[in-house]
């Protein structure tokens, strides 16, 4: 088998190597005049509609065609279960449309919103979509059921109700009465570095921003207090009255100012969105902090219903799993006018949820009042495990703008240390964070009221045409082999590729060519003053990389997954810039994102599924394959599932 594998990987290399056929015409960047200055209205054209086909196509960048103007042939993978993505017993396949299969004994699924141009200019465009549902059985041959595929219409009924959970077609988040029905979603993002992360954010075209969480009903229980979340009861009640409320935080950008792209630093504190300013002809960094629940903030300790429905929320902290708050600080000024593509990172490392741990936070508000309490979270090291009072002491943001040639780092020091400084220095400085509200004189301030926690912009690098970002992870809590959100020896699967040379002083950034570019941020990530970044690596990839994911939702938390939009091809690579394996199937039309996700359950993984889900932008579908680690063998095909538009990105986690 391993010989198998090694020639079809081997085959893939050779025909992503050969991938520069004569190209069919000049790519031009639309934004940019003849003499290389910016096309101001193209510029304004392209960012308000940025919602709609023809733009997102071109931000996107060339197609397979582009560069294959005669096609090549590719393989038709090996299914996966049977043709709609069930693999398990035929007879409970019937069970995903009722609960309670005889014999059940445990349950697993991820959901997040997926983002499309709808057909329909009534459809709000973004549906939360679940994917990997697993279940597990007792008496029953196979032992297990997997639905290997992404799906938001289930229509499952229980106790004779609409189960109402993590898949819908049409997002309860909108019904909000300060959300407006915002329609057109142009970004999508959410943490990468904390396990079953809740919070996702979603942009649209009129630069709103809100939050869609991976379960909104459970959502909508913890915030609404409607009850225990186990019951089928509380779930119709909140689907019938749970939207009466604003639950969903949000932030309104003012006038002219489109969020293009989105990031989350690793452990949720704080969401950026890398903005087009039409008004001023102008780049941004917007910077809005989470009001989030601090971790192990429960009334209980390791108790599920404790931890879901009590504990504390402060804004700038590591957090899970709901958050109650969004203010936008202000903005920082780019060097650039026309960001694509950001992430960000910070050294916190992996970090456990806290979700299985003792209740070490609660009444935190409380406790930060005594010095000795302040002292231990200023000074305490995020890789000790279980350490659930740490904050980022140092983290940056890299954004890209493919139509200037720029790769800009944005250091977020000043930031984080002021959050620090608040919070776990004096008594009377954390008293001023007692104040919150949404004025600017109150907590969080704004940038106008303290400018000196501004992040800023810290250097700024010359690339070809860069197209995509992402930010390595270290291995955080994942050091240590008791945590169960890493690599516990008792632990029925593996999240975390042991590599301690490559962890979070390492990004990634693809060009239009086919590179992948590793950098060594230099002292972006670490407190004490540094080198710049400085390129460590430069492999060979596909045409046109459009996205590269790594973090949450998948596994290994810290492998990176890029998709390929040039060349019909999605690569993994471990976190050194090893490859491990090339994805093409002649089910893909025109991928444009790929994610990456897993059962999270199995019998010592032996039943565990690792899936990537490819959004595949004119063939208007979401396309499942589905692997085993480290690639022992071909990856197989689970499922295609039919979108009522053109998708382009999907963002997902844990369902809880």
């Amino acid at each position: 088998m391993k010989m198998l594998m090694t020639l079809l990987l081997g085959a893939a290399i050779v025909a992503a190597a050969t991938s520069c056929a004569t190209a069919q015409s000049v790519w031009t960047e639309r934004i940019r005049n003849g003499d290389g200055t910016m096309n101001w209205t193209e510029y304004e054209n392209v960012a308000t509609h940025a919602g709609e086909l023809a733009q997102r196509d071109y931000l996107l960048g060339p197609k397979y065609e582009y560069y294959h103007p005669q096609p090549e042939t590719f393989p038709t993978l090996a299914l996966q279960g049977d043709a709609d993505g069930w693999e398990g017993a035929p007879d409970y396949k019937k069970y995903l449309a009722v609960a309670n299969a005889p014999g059940e004994i445990d349950w697993y699924a991820q959901a997040g919103p997926l983002l499309y141009i709808a057909d329909d200019p009534n459809n709000a465009g973004v549906v939360e979509a679940a994917n990997g549902e697993c279940y597990l059985y007792r008496g029953v041959t196979p032992p297990y059921g997997f639905w290997n595929k992404v799906y938001w219409n289930r229509n499952q009924i229980v106790g004779g109700k609409p189960y109402y959970r993590y898949h819908w077609a049409v997002p309860p988040e909108l019904a909000q009465p300060d959300w407006h029905l915002p329609k057109r979603p142009i970004a999508v993002a959410t943490a990468t570095g904390i396990a079953a992360n809740q919070a996702i954010y979603v942009a649209f075209e009129n630069g709103f921003i809100g939050t869609m969480p991976v379960d909104p009903i459970e959502w909508t229980l913890i915030n609404n207090g409607l009850g225990n979340k186990y019951s089928e009861d509380n779930y119709a009640n909140a689907y019938a009255n749970g939207w009466n409320k604003s639950i969903f935080p949000s932030v309104q950008l003012p006038a002219g100012k489109i969020p293009m792209a989105l990031a989350v630093t690793p452990c949720g504190e704080f969401v950026l969105a890398a903005v087009w300013d039409v008004t001023n002809h102008k780049g941004q960094l917007a910077v809005m902090a989470v009001q989030g629940r601090v971790r192990c903030s429960e009334s209980l300790g390791n108790n599920w219903d404790s931890m879901m429905s009590t504990g504390t929320w402060m804004y700038g902290v590591p957090c899970f799993p709901t958050t109650k708050g969004l203010k936008l600080l202000g903005f920082v000024d780019l060097p650039i006018a026309a960001p694509i593509a950001i992430k960000a990172g910070t050294n916190m490392g992996w970090q456990d949820s806290g979700r299985m741990g003792k209740n070490v936070n609660v009444n935190i508000t409380a406790i930060l009042n005594n010095q000795s309490e302040r002292d231990t979270w200023y000074n305490s090291d995020s890789a000790h495990y279980p350490n659930f009072k740490a904050t980022a002491h140092a983290g940056y943001a890299v954004v890209v703008s493919r139509s200037e040639n720029k790769v800009v780092f944005v250091d977020l020091k000043p930031l984080l240390r002021y959050y620090r400084t608040m919070y776990f220095t004096t008594q009377a400085l954390y008293n001023e964070t007692k104040n919150v509200g949404l004025a600017a004189d109150q907590w969080p301030y704004t940038f106008d009221h303290t400018p000196a926690q501004k992040p800023v912009v810290a250097y700024s690098i010359d690339v070809q045409s860069p197209t995509a970002v992402a930010a390595g992870l270290s291995a955080g809590h994942a050091t240590d082999p008791k945590c169960s959100s890493a690599n516990a020896s008792w632990s029925r699967f593996k999240l975390w590729r042991v590599t301690p040379s490559f962890g979070d002083q390492y990004c990634y950034v693809t060009t239009m060519d086919g590179k992948l570019l590793m950098y060594n941020v230099g002292g972006l990530n670490t407190e004490a003053t540094g080198m710049p970044p400085v390129l460590y690596k430069t492999i060979n990839i596909g045409k046109n990389p459009t996205s590269i994911e790594n973090g949450n939702g998948g596994a290994y938390k810290n492998d990176i997954f890029i998709n390929c939009r040039g060349d019909k091809s999605i690569y993994a690579f471990q976190p050194s810039g090893n490859l491990s394996y090339v994805l093409r199937d002649s089910r893909i039309n025109d991928p444009v994102m790929a994610e990456n996700s897993y059962t999270g359950r199995g019998d010592s993984g032996l039943y565990n599924r690792y899936f990537i889900h490819v959004i595949d932008l004119t063939g208007k579908k979401v396309h499942t394959y589905v692997y085993k680690q480290d690639f022992p063998e071909p990856m197989k095909f689970g499922a295609s599932t039919d979108v009522p538009g053109h998708p382009f990105a999907y963002q997902q986690d844990e369902v809880p």
